[in-house]
């Protein structure tokens, strides 16, 4: 698992596997910041594991923010060699005021 971070199964309908990267703080939020899954088709010979940064977390952090790999666990270890390429803060999607009602 990675350091500070969930990797949350979702189903897909062609039943992969697909991880969303969720982002958890310690007050109990989250976001989403990556991805990483088996490609249906399209990915080069021999690599069928795509992962990629999210983009609004990728200002910073080294290219690429997505690439191909052999195995779900180099997929893994691609993604956290460039999430953690740059300290920087995670990107929170702006707090939208409660609807008054």
């Amino acid at each position: 698992m990675l350091a500070g971070m969930s990797l949350i199964i979702e189903p897909s309908e062609f039943s992969q596997p697909d991880f969303a990267v969720t982002w958890r703080e310690a007050d109990g939020r989250a976001v989403r910041v990556g991805r990483i899954s088996r490609a249906n088709a399209g990915a080069p010979d021999g690599t069928p594991w795509v992962w990629t940064i999210d983009l609004f977390q990728r200002a910073g952090r080294a290219e690429p923010h997505q690439g191909h790999a052999a195995s779900e666990d180099e997929a893994r270890a691609k993604w956290q060699e460039h999430w953690d390429s740059a300290d920087v803060p995670v990107r929170w999607p702006p707090v939208r005021p409660a609807s008054s009602g």
